[in-house]
């Protein structure tokens, strides 16, 4: 959790710990089946890649790789041209949503949602709701029946009064 508060790389020091992980044999295997189980990354090797079929979706998604790609080369090129110090203190490539900059237990955000105006804060599992037909599939449970963010995520849900 302090590598994703602090990284200022995409990834950051636990990015470069999974990507030695899926190029490893057998040697790590509880390591990588404890990764799985605590965040639902699945490092098996190959596991991440899908044969590409040649669906729209597949191709959109392509495309939207190729772009992102582009994106990111340009990006590298114009931060050169800008001051070291400038860079170094106001410049962050780690993706949207990939830094914490705030980390909330039950208790903490049971409060922030009622003071928000919302009741009925109740704490629950990936595969539970209160919710009737709750779509669990492909929200919090991945196609192997596991929770999709792993097993130390927090599932909370709460009313709004209308």
């Amino acid at each position: 959790m302090i590598d994703q508060c602090v990284r200022p790389t995409s990834g950051g020091e636990l990015g470069r710990l999974y990507g030695q992980l899926k190029t490893t044999t057998e040697e790590q295997s509880d390591l990588i089946d404890f990764v799985r189980e605590r965040t639902g990354e699945n490092l098996r090797a190959g596991s991440s890649v899908a044969p590409m079929s040649i669906g729209g979706g597949d191709i959109t998604r392509l495309m939207r790789r190729v772009r992102g790609r582009v994106e990111r080369v340009w990006m590298q090129v114009v931060l050169q041209l800008l001051p070291q110090a400038f860079r170094t203190q106001n410049v962050s490539l780690a993706g949207v949503g990939e830094r914490h900059h705030w980390l909330w237990d039950f208790h903490q955000l049971q409060q922030a949602l009622e003071a928000a105006g919302f009741s009925g804060v109740q704490r629950q599992a990936a595969d539970s709701s209160a919710i009737p037909d709750f779509p669990f599939r492909p929200l919090d449970i991945d196609a192997d029946g596991r929770a999709r963010k792993g097993t130390e995520s927090m599932y909370v849900e709460a009313v709004k009064p209308g």
